[in-house]
């Protein structure tokens, strides 16, 4: 009986799926996974432990003989592996990774810097769970930090490059934290003494008191519990961040501004993408709806249901998503509008200025998940026009000194409460009970914000968290099982589709049209999944 349960499951794997625009299908032979791997098409290696994702990295770099190329960064287990990403024209040699590290941590997370790569290798930031992260640059020795656990004490739980820096790094912690550090700016070997900079609703931001500029050059803490992704959107201007107390938080990055926010319906947030316009951000995990919130409205304008578990990833497609011109209205063009290229998240180059004659009209995304389901959706204007819920509220913001180099100018805050006059030496008993006395203020002052922002929290019908039928509820165009085991992350290709699965191997899904002719499979078995 178990057995026939074995047979029937795998049978309900599938190896394709159609859309639109044609048949997606998965091409076994272009998996990348580590060397040596057990045969079979989804062999477990036994190195990956059960609760640690495989993630992906996809750049393109210069090169020589082609004009660029492509490099794919994914970790198994203890390893990081890098290999030259020939995509769906070429099958990986698995035997000959451009760079392979073995580490005695497990990592967790890692990020490639689109601006400091080459042909020969790539600068990298590698995050473990033992609250240490890496960084690898070709030309010198990698280096180690917070290996003490002086920083932070708890695992590593995203890393990003700063946009438009090949120093500027941003890693971000289990305990709420996100460090941002400068590669070229010294460490302090002791605990930092921080100041605060700036904080508004659910969150705070610290530098370190010292005369000259060092690491880290920010501490941010940002809502309660774990902090479980963050993103740059494709403009570089804003951050989004993904917490565990079920937030989603959109601040302006250069200054601090939090410029909104909204829950999920329950659970926490575990993974959030943008949108290649950088006008939506979606996010997700463990109330298995995804959740689109619009830049311009400061609103969640539509969510999702067709997983049947935790939501790990989510990504925008920017070659399926629609343009149409801004001179003509949607609603009165005639037939659906082609698919066209958009500037691809992966390329080296910056993104190309956006055309003032056109927009995007449909937004193509997926999902993948802890149900090993990938889920296509897609994001319309009229079903945005659809959401007439209030606007939601961003976050109030309180300057607490001069900030340099910030165009935005410091709203009112209330004046400070007069210094008490403390003896003089001689009576430090008074000095002593003094201290005591402004270090209980400020612990009462610190519960009673708690306190407030515990009453405060959105409840289910607010703006941040509107029930289901205050907003459009999307359906998946595909939702299939392609996967025995939970589905980690997903990144898209010119040419595929890159999935990565718990046994630690990263699936390719040709596109329609891109199938090589030795390896194209007939329509009617197509048809059949």
């Amino acid at each position: 009986m178990s057995g026939d349960a074995s047979s029937q499951s795998t049978l309900d794997i599938k190896q394709h799926f159609v859309t639109r625009e044609g048949y997606y299908r998965n091409l076994p032979t272009y998996e990348y996974s580590r060397p040596n791997r057990p045969s079979g098409i989804h062999a477990f290696t036994g190195s990956q432990p059960p609760n640690l994702p495989v993630k992906i990295s996809l750049v393109r770099v210069p090169d020589d003989d082609t004009g660029y190329a492509d490099r794919i960064l994914f970790n198994v287990g203890r390893e990081i592996f890098l290999y030259a990403f020939k995509s769906i024209w070429e099958a990986p040699d698995l035997s000959r990774p451009v760079d392979r590290q073995i580490h005695k941590a497990l990592p967790t997370c890692h990020d490639i810097n689109r601006l400091n790569c080459s042909a020969q290798g790539c600068s990298t930031v590698v995050g473990f769970n033992t609250g240490s992260f890496q960084v690898s640059d070709p030309r010198k020795e990698p280096h180690f930090y917070n290996e003490d656990r002086l920083l932070d004490k708890t695992k590593v739980t995203c890393v990003k490059w700063v946009p438009g820096s090949t120093q500027q790094l941003l890693v971000g912690f289990a305990s709420g934290q996100i460090l941002h550090c400068d590669d070229s700016l010294p460490w302090s070997s002791t605990l930092p003494s921080y100041q605060a900079h700036k904080h508004g609703d659910g969150f705070a931001v610290y530098t370190c008191k010292s005369r000259t500029p060092r690491n880290p050059m920010y501490r941010w803490t940002i809502g309660e519990g774990s902090l479980d992704a963050f993103a740059f959107s494709p403009c570089s201007k804003f951050l989004a961040t993904a917490s565990h107390d079920g937030f989603l938080r959109v601040f302006l990055f250069e200054t601090f501004d939090l410029i909104g926010t909204a829950k999920s319906y329950f659970g926490g947030l575990l993974c959030v993408g943008w949108s290649p316009d950088s006008k939506f951000v979606c996010a997700a995990g463990e109330d298995d709806l995804v959740h689109l919130f619009s830049i311009d409205s400061r609103k969640i304008v539509a969510r999702g249901r067709g997983h049947r578990s935790w939501i790990t990833a989510v990504a925008f497609d920017p070659m399926t998503s629609c343009l149409a011109s801004s001179s003509v209205p949607a609603s009165t063009s005639n037939g659906p509008v082609p698919p066209s290229r958009l500037p691809v998240s992966n390329s080296k180059d910056p993104p190309a200025p956006a055309q003032t004659a056109q927009r995007i009209i449909t937004y193509r995304f997926a999902t993948v998940g802890q149900d090993t389901q990938i889920c296509l959706w897609e994001l319309t204007d009229d079903i945005v026009k659809q959401s007439t819920y209030p606007r939601g509220r961003g976050g109030s913001l309180m300057i607490n000194g001069p900030v340099s180099g910030l165009s935005v100018p410091p709203k009112s805050v209330p004046a400070p409460a007069p210094k008490r006059v403390l003896p003089l030496i001689g009576n430090r008993s008074a000095a002593s009970a003094a201290a005591k006395s402004k270090k209980e203020e400020q612990e009462r002052s610190a519960q009673e914000k708690k306190e407030k922002e515990e009453v405060n929290k959105a409840p289910l019908g607010s703006p941040l968290c509107p029930k289901l039928e205050d907003v459009p509820l999307l359906e998946p165009l595909v939702c299939k099982r392609i996967a025995p085991e939970r589905l980690n992350d997903i990144v898209f290709h010119d040419d595929c589709i890159l999935i990565s699965t718990q046994e630690g191997v990263i699936m390719t899904w040709c596109r329609p049209g891109r199938a090589l002719p030795n390896d194209s499979s007939s329509r009617q078995n197509s048809c059949s999944n």
